[in-house]
């Protein structure tokens, strides 16, 4: 009697199992068929957001003074009828070609109202700078961006002589030769940018030996880019004890916080070329 019990709750566990089973496995098959019907439904949604939602419909255009909205657009190659989506997915290599191609264009956003408008926000520079290099001659930006190229500097631009190695290309900032160059370029410019001192020319093709020329009758000296900022300190200093109508040379190159008197001799500037 006790073995035929034993049998029995054995043949119910043994039921129970199957059935536990057969649950989980339900389950399963529930879960992926779900999952199945999920994924198609995003493929979907997202070939029909790709090929049929969201076409574009109005393409504006913000921040430009140089350039007509119909130069940008066509630039950007966008075109009512493009998907929203793809444009949006491709802005930084579109931003690349605009700043590129348009190279008064030095920053490109984009903004969209869904579902078919895209807006294409620019942001501009200025010639400030005219860089001559052996036969070769450019205006740029104070970053060092090429804008035009130029036969002469007929927009008074500050200019900038630097060495013939300097790679210029029109839309790109430029390259310099050297370290040394690159950062003294960096140093003046942010001194033009100041607007503190009215500089009319630098050269940098010596690293060593760089200088300026100020108020239109000053070479000021700075050599190397060692000390920059305090011998820029030492200069506005030295300029208010100098009469505004002298013309010389003002030395700082061998200034050091040791060696810290700059020498100012009237004489011709000449000799100076840039």
């Amino acid at each position: 009697m006790a073995t035929d019990n034993t049998r029995a709750r054995e043949r119910e566990a043994a039921v129970k199992k199957a059935q536990k089973g057969k649950r989980r496995r339900r389950r399963k098959q529930t879960v992926a068929v779900t999952l199945l019907i999920l994924t198609i439904c995003a493929a979907v949604l997202c070939t029909l957001s790709l090929t049929v939602f969201f076409k574009i419909e109005n393409i504006k255009v913000s921040g430009s003074n140089i350039y007509t909205a119909k130069e940008i657009i066509d630039c950007t190659e966008i075109k009512a009828g493009d998907n929203l989506i793809l444009a949006l997915l491709s802005k930084n290599k579109v931003a690349q070609k605009l700043e590129k191609e348009l190279p008064f264009i030095v920053k490109v956003n984009f903004d969209h109202a869904l579902p078919s408008t895209i807006e294409i926000k620019v942001t501009e520079t200025t010639e400030q700078i005219y860089i001559s290099k052996k036969d070769e001659h450019f205006s740029a930006d104070l970053s060092g961006k090429i804008i035009k190229e130029k036969t002469e500097n007929d927009s008074e631009l500050v200019v900038f002589s630097v060495l013939p190695e300097t790679t210029a290309v029109v839309g790109e900032k430029a390259t310099f030769s050297t370290d040394r160059e690159q950062e003294l370029f960096k140093l003046y410019a942010d001194l033009i940018r100041s607007d503190e001192i009215k500089v009319d020319a630098v050269n940098i093709t010596d690293p060593y030996g760089s200088y300026m020329k100020i108020e239109e009758r000053i070479i000021v000296k700075f050599g190397s880019s060692s000390y920059f900022e305090e011998k820029t300190a030492y200069l506005k200093a030295g300029l208010s004890r100098i009469s505004k109508d002298a013309e010389g040379v003002f030395d700082l190159s061998g200034w050091s916080p040791e060696n810290n008197q700059p020498v100012f001799t009237y004489e011709g500037i000449s000799d100076f070329e840039f």
